[in-house]
């Protein structure tokens, strides 16, 4: 194993010895030419004899000498033994590492509430949450799975619809008195839900009232945030009434926090959640003990 010490020299040279160049072999190993022929060199002087002989003409400026060219299958022998070894290691990683991806606010208000579940079930499972808005690349493994919100439709993907959605009106318990019908809704601050994000776009405030028969004055006293869990906390602390998800505010109602007002009034959208993932992580024992978890805590509801 004392050989071992010497891996990037070995390395150098089994690439160089393979190309015949170390342009080639550095541009493999995303070092420079010159990085290439120091280990080779450093290779050499612990042998005690020359790898490589130099050509002045020719194709490949260079070729292998006789002891090179004996010991070369053997060591193209043990980097393939290496890479099977590492493919090994990353399928037993991948076994009980599970990566979700899911916007902030779904992770706050819906995935961490019942993702303590699934831990106590898959104790072996090493759970890493992706909280961001940003749609990550799951092809290219920057997550196992992930939640979104959209039409179902995501090219190259393949997704599990979880469930619909509806946009409601709410407001802290203390506002909520004074309102009976849509049009007392315009005697409060309203507040504006102006996140940016890539996916499907969320009604507003001009269209709901536009479809209860009501106009909303462009000059209406209210205020703008680009975050949906400050916005519902916003609205937790009574600073006004907003038109949120009804998925994302279930724990507020049923807890108290917030009070569902014109509950009569349903505004539904095009759009739904859904589990995605893909092919690449299809078959790993974690990703499809989480797919099957969550589809049944989901239907179980």
């Amino acid at each position: 194993m004392r050989d071992l010490q010497h891996i990037k020299s070995i390395q150098a040279f089994e690439a160089a010895a393979r190309h015949l160049s170390f342009p080639a072999a550095a541009k493999e190993l995303f070092v420079t030419p010159a990085a290439v022929g120091q280990q080779v060199r450093l290779l050499e002087s612990v042998l005690g004899f020359k790898l490589f002989q130099r050509q002045q003409h020719g194709s490949h400026r260079l070729s292998l000498t006789p002891e090179a060219e004996r010991a070369l299958p053997e060591i193209q022998l043990g980097f393939r033994a290496l890479a099977a070894g590492m493919a090994q290691l990353r399928a037993a990683a991948q076994s009980t590492h599970l990566t979700i991806s899911a916007s902030q606010v779904v992770t706050s208000k819906w995935l961490l509430p019942i993702l303590e579940a699934f831990a106590d079930r898959y104790p072996d499972i090493d759970i890493r949450l992706e909280v961001t808005d940003k749609l990550v690349d799951l092809a290219v493994g920057q997550a196992d799975v992930a939640i979104r919100c959209g039409g179902g439709n995501w090219p190259g993907l393949t997704a599990e619809h979880l469930f619909d959605e509806s946009m409601i009106v709410v407001c802290a318990p203390s506002l909520s008195v004074d309102i009976k019908e849509p049009a007392d809704l315009l005697q409060f601050t309203l507040l504006h839900d102006s996140n940016a994000y890539s996916g499907p776009v969320f009604p507003d405030w001009e269209a709901w009232f536009g479809a209860q028969g009501l106009k909303l004055d462009p000059n209406h006293k209210g205020f703008k945030i680009n975050a949906p869990l400050a916005l519902i906390d916003a609205t937790i602390m009574g600073q006004g009434i907003a038109l949120v998800r009804h998925q994302l505010v279930k724990a507020d109602l049923a807890a108290g926090r917030l009070h569902r007002v014109c509950s009569d009034i349903q505004h539904p959208v095009s759009w739904g959640y859904y589990l995605v993932w893909s092919s690449a992580a299809d078959n790993r024992p974690s990703t499809k003990l989480f797919r099957s978890w969550l589809l049944e805590t989901v239907r179980a509801k």
